[in-house]
């Protein structure tokens, strides 16, 4: 079909073959240039520059100081990567929001939409004062270097394509081939193992290098809080043999029972809880590269892998015990055990399938609503295959049974216990304030309503009875209307994919590119580098968001040429897509960036299958076109070949994320329920016999510090027998975060916040308390009986405004057992200055 150089041409030909070769060079470093600079561009590669903030430049706004970036700067990686600096050090505290900004005012900086806003740490006028500001940022490029890389790379595509059909055909057949798919079961395997392991080994050193996660919600610098506490402390309980117990026993319990088996195994402590959240999100990868290549390419495979990977949603949170870590490995497997049932007709696939997924709501109940529509494909995918519909009914029959043998046994303790039959008793709150007409979402004025009438949000089942009645009342007042905002709501749930975040963003680039080159390369169909280069200035656009006309469009084109077992993942991907979607819209999007934490692969999967199979499709259109055209036979590149066979991996590679999510299944539920019937297991004997008020009164002679007024008062001072244990951090002065409760504030002077467990006479760990003192706590003893002494406050939180219990530590007294007893241990004990704000008397509370 192409015109090759025969006979006596040969001799002038023969310098071909080295030109081709720096052609293949020059390609090369071009791509690897290209890459470094798009990495630098959109992620940061570490190459920054500083931007002096000049005095003339800066706008007061608002009561904020507003200066405008360089043209140049003003994408949304500033918003991530810029940093404010004042005389050459470095602001301490960073905004999330314009709107929390202008609340926290002082020593706060937010970059956002090209523009920087700042308040200096003493208020004073940054346009008047002799403090030199600025604004360090990753090194951007000028447009026309992406003009000059991307021509640069087509030209030699092109080249290289008119080269090598002018090779002889001598030549041309010692070419490389380019390797056939891995479509056999051992190979996908030791794919697989390998991808897992390379997960576990990244994520490991993300963990160790990198830098303590604060997102002002889950975690504060590494120490779990809000509901991350809340799970901590029950896996914390459930090892120590009490079961169910605390603010949470009423909550989906799994991954604290995941979490429990492991502190039983090796200790109770923050890396135990990280190990775990490597384990899982090394499981999810690996399921994930299964996925991809089940979708059809190895490139769909490495981009999904490598957005769950560099995505920071997914590693930053490997450092806080949320329950979604455990949600994504299940959402994945769960999707995979459905498409073996299927593709093999198995029900024992379909039974597997219910287990993992139904031990995956008891984790994270995000994929809820996709029980029903999983169960109708598994009926209705034998009468597509063309086979017996009876064996679609025995596939969903057996799903349905698995999910049931997990779902029901939680429901009934549920009923038994909590008086209510729900999966989580937090669910009628979220409904309720998502049906509100005006504010459409769970917030403080929702709580404070249920106040108002009288009920006591303390009391889980009480609050479930209220929530529920008004989530009825206000559905049945404007049915139409409620099923209108959901539906909005629903639609608006895709806002909270990380389309932001610098590493899904550079990730999914990356990912174009390949889909691209690699054809370009390895059939010479240039043509699939503009169509992928199109894509890429449409994705890098700074206004860019996945939108639902954008996944339907992806699910179409996925669904166009692929076999039917392809498609039918595919059809599986979007049904869980779409059902996160409208459990977002039932809630009010009140949580959405958990739910797509377990899901935003779904988004990925499709939008990255689209392209491959789009390119694949579009470029070997228009080379047979420009085959067919006489003057431009020799840019037609090589013919399109039949797609290599695709893996089997229903029966060997599925099987590795699944046997080891199940396995850490079987062993929770193994040790949790024999340490229940066991019950408390004491760690040490005789602490009731420990003088604690004769210790705080030494304690108190010889503190080195003047005590502050009233510290003898028993109505304000306390002295605990308790245990600190890991969940403690040290901030700088004037260092603060964004966290509703009270003792995170900043403060003027370095201090330390912890999380302290009382004891009984046994050493078992009761309820815990939040405690900071002056100074820091590094040395001090941990899992160790201590007298702590402080002046207790009660500072209400800025969610709720409830008055919060904080001890202000004066003094720790660690205890060491003796032959005779328990004794102070004055050499390790530590006082503390008393803070400035307790010497006024505190709020009664």
């Amino acid at each position: 079909m192409h015109s090759r150089a025969t006979g006596d041409s040969s001799s002038r030909t023969a310098p071909l073959p080295l030109v081709l070769r720096a052609v293949n060079g020059a390609l090369a470093l071009f791509i690897l240039i290209g890459t470094l600079c798009v990495l630098q561009q959109y992620f940061g590669l570490g190459f920054t520059t500083d931007h002096e903030i000049v005095r003339a430049d800066i706008r007061k706004v608002d009561d904020l100081y507003r200066w405008k970036l360089p043209e140049d700067y003003r994408g949304w990686l500033m918003n991530r990567r810029a940093w404010l600096y004042a005389d050459g050090q470095p602001f301490l505290n960073r905004s999330i929001s314009n709107r929390d900004l202008a609340e926290l005012r002082n020593g706060w900086f937010h970059v956002r939409n090209g523009y920087l806003r700042f308040v200096p740490e003493d208020g004073s006028d940054p346009r008047r004062g002799r403090v030199r500001y600025s604004l360090n940022t990753p090194v951007q490029f000028e447009p026309e270097i992406w003009w000059l890389f991307g021509l640069s790379i087509l030209v030699l595509l092109i080249v290289r394509t008119l080269l090598w059909n002018q090779l002889p055909p001598s030549a041309s057949s010692h070419a490389p081939a380019p390797p056939a798919s891995c479509a056999g079961r051992q190979g996908l395997l030791r794919e697989t193992v390998l991808v897992t392991l390379l997960a576990a080994i990244i994520v490991t050193i993300q963990v160790v290098w990198g830098e303590p996660l604060t997102d002002s919600a889950f975690a504060i610098k590494d120490v779990p809080e809000s509901d991350a506490a809340g799970w901590y402390f029950l896996a914390d309980d459930l090892a120590d043999g009490h079961g169910l117990r605390g603010g949470f026993q009423t909550q989906r319990p799994f991954y604290s029972c995941l979490l429990g088996s492991w502190f039983w195994l090796v200790g109770t402590s923050l890396a135990t809880a990280k190990a775990l959240n490597i384990a899982l999100i090394a499981i999810a990868v690996g399921a994930s590269w299964i996925l991809g290549r089940l979708a059809g390419s190895r490139l769909i495979a490495l981009g999904l892998t490598a957005q769950i990977l560099a995505t920071s949603i997914h590693p930053n949170y490997v450092h806080a015990t949320i329950t979604e870590n455990a949600g994504l490995p299940f959402a994945i497997t769960a999707l995979l055990a459905l498409w073996a049932a299927y593709h093999r007709a198995s029900i024992g696939w379909a039974f597997v399938a219910g287990l993992v997924h139904s031990f995956g709501l008891l984790c994270s109940g995000v994929t809820l609503l996709a029980t029903p529509f999983y169960a109708l494909c598994l009926l209705l995918g034998p009468w597509w295959r063309d086979r017996a519909p009876r064996r679609g009914f025995r596939l969903a029959a057996c799903f349905t049974l698995a999910c049931c043998l997990v779902l029901v046994p939680w429901l009934l303790h549920q009923k038994i216990h909590n008086h209510h039959l729900t999966l989580s008793l937090n669910t009628a709150e979220v409904l309720a304030g998502a049906a509100h007409p005006e504010e459409g979402k769970l917030n403080r004025a929702t709580m404070e309503r249920a106040a108002a009438a009288g009920v006591n949000l303390r009391d889980a089942s009480e609050r479930y009875t209220y929530f529920q009645q008004e989530w009825q009342r206000l559905v049945q007042r404007d049915p139409l209307g409620y099923a209108r905002r959901v539906a909005r709501a629903s639609l608006e749930s895709l806002e909270s994919l990380p389309t932001n975040e610098p590493g899904f963003r550079v990730t999914m680039l990356l990912s174009f590119l390949l889909i691209g080159l690699v054809p370009a390369i390895r059939r010479r169909h240039w043509c699939a580098f503009p169509l992928v280069v199109a894509m890429m200035v449409f994705w890098a656009r700074a206004e860019f968001a996945i939108t639902t006309p954008l996944l339907c469009i992806a699910t179409v084109i996925c669904l166009w040429r692929p076999p039917r077992d392809t498609r039918f993942l595919f059809i599986l991907a979007f049904t869980t897509g779409a059902s996160i979607m409208l459990l977002g819209g039932l809630s009010g999007n009140v949580a959405g960036k958990r739910c797509w934490i377990v899901g935003d692969w779904v988004a990925t999967l499709l939008i990255l299958s689209a392209v491959w199979h789009g390119v694949r499709l579009g470029s070997a259109w228009c080379q047979t076109r420009l085959a067919r055209w006489r003057p431009l036979q020799q840019l037609g590149g090589a013919t399109p070949r039949t797609p290599s066979r695709r893996p089997d991996a229903s029966s060997v590679a599925i099987r590795l994320p699944t046997t080891v999510l199940l396995a850490l299944v079987t062993f929770a539920l193994i040790v949790i329920p024999t340490l229940t019937a066991l019950g408390p297991h004491p760690h040490w004997i005789g602490l009731d016999t420990v003088p604690v008020q004769d210790i705080t009164a030494e304690a108190r002679l010889r503190s080195p510090f003047p005590l502050p007024p009233h510290s003898d008062d028993p109505t304000r001072c306390q002295s605990l027998l308790c245990r600190l244990d890991d969940l403690q951090l040290s901030f700088a002065a004037g260092e603060g975060t964004q966290h509703w409760l009270p003792q995170y504030e900043k403060r003027s002077y370095p201090h330390w916040v912890a999380h302290l467990r009382l004891l009984d006479a046994t050493g078992q760990r009761q309820s815990g308390f939040a405690a900071t003192g002056t100074g820091s706590l590094r040395g001090m003893p941990r899992a160790q009986p201590s007298i702590a002494y402080g002046i207790s406050t009660y500072p209400p939180e800025h969610l709720a405004l409830h008055p919060t219990f904080v001890l202000e530590i004066l003094c720790i007294v660690p205890l060491r057992e003796t032959p005779e007893g328990w004794v102070a241990d004055w050499k390790r004990a530590r006082w503390f200055e008393p803070a400035p704000h307790l010497l006024t008397p505190p709020p009664t509370p």
